[in-house]
């Protein structure tokens, strides 16, 4: 279900940003959902007058979306989380207020990590010849896209920035002491002692410090790798569900879709028995990557800002050694 509702906002996301024509009209990746968004915008245009155009109606349903599902998790007093790095933010269950702010914070998290996921693929892509998806990827990550990709990391990173920023100054982060608590009253002692030792390092990302905003910009770039976990499961799972209710736009996306993540890494479809093996191996190494990436992104964080102290260390040491058998 998140995923539906996330494709429905890329959906008019697309709509607003500035698509190459060539894609619009050549490209049925891209124009039979630009058509899907048109008819959606066209809903509301009359009551906006003829001067309305299908963008500005676009934002307009965007921004409704967002708001209607900060204010159905408010109602419901949802216990919304949202993971960036070692960092968790969560608004506080009832406050419409927060849960709205949180649903666009999540909308620009999104975002972020589209643009990341596809200058990272259109970098291993970058010798292939064009192809369907590849216009697909480019029209999603219009603006940037069009830039050289030098700038757009630049753009990326200042976008991460900016971003992060943001999400520490909504004042929703959950500290490491709180995640202490909640480890203890459940029974994890040894995990509630690592958390607790955590916080000597880690910050509580309650303030847009240096070092918390290095943090989650290192686990954003992390986060690329789980990103295109994700992004294969919903494409395996668009191909299934084109084929059950025969829909074949969705299984030419699901198809894309694997062609341009799997396919960048894979050049072999590593068929046995009709079923492919590639996505599965994908997804095994992207866990394995973030893992990594995650790991040594917060060590070369930690280890710059000078957080590991010798007392520190020697803390650690003692939770591990009473870890053991």
């Amino acid at each position: 279900m998140t995923s539906l509702f996330t494709a429905l906002l890329l959906l008019f996301w697309l709509r607003l940003v500035p698509v190459p024509r060539e894609e619009a009209v050549e490209n049925p990746l891209v124009s039979v959902p630009l058509n899907q968004a048109d008819r959606l915008a066209d809903l509301i245009r009359p009551a906006f007058g003829h001067r309305a155009t299908r963008p500005f109606a676009a934002f307009l349903l965007l921004a409704l979306l967002l708001v209607l599902r900060g204010a159905l998790a408010s109602a419901v007093n949802s216990h919304w989380t949202f993971s960036v790095g070692p960092a968790v933010f969560q608004p506080a269950a009832g406050s419409p207020r927060e849960c709205i702010l949180f649903s666009f914070l999540l909308f620009a998290w999104t975002i972020e990590r589209l643009w990341l996921l596809l200058l990272v693929v259109g970098w291993i892509r970058r010798r292939r010849p064009p192809s369907l998806e590849d216009g697909l990827a480019r029209s999603l990550g219009m603006p940037v896209s069009a830039a050289p990709r030098w700038f757009q990391l630049v753009l990326v990173v200042l976008l991460t920035i900016v971003v992060s920023h943001a999400t520490i100054a909504s004042g929703m982060s959950i500290s490491t002491d709180t995640m202490a608590a909640l480890a203890r009253d459940h029974g994890a002692g040894s995990m509630a002692a690592i958390l607790q030792l955590s916080a000597k390092v880690i910050p509580d990302f309650a303030t847009p410090t240096p070092k918390a905003l290095a943090l989650l910009v290192a686990g954003a770039f992390a986060d690329v790798f789980s990103v295109a976990a994700d992004a294969t499961v919903a494409f395996v799972f668009a191909c299934i569900i084109g084929l059950i209710f025969r829909l074949p736009y969705w299984i030419a996306l699901g198809n894309a879709g694997l062609s341009y993540l799997v396919g960048s890494v894979f050049r072999s479809t590593m068929s046995w028995g009709g079923m492919s093996f590639a996505p599965l191996l994908f997804l095994m190494i992207c866990g394995i990557l973030y893992l990594a990436a995650s790991n040594a992104g917060m060590f070369l964080v930690l280890t710059a800002s000078g957080s590991f102290s010798p007392e520190v260390i020697d803390d650690f040491r003692r939770i591990l050694e009473g870890l053991r058998p």
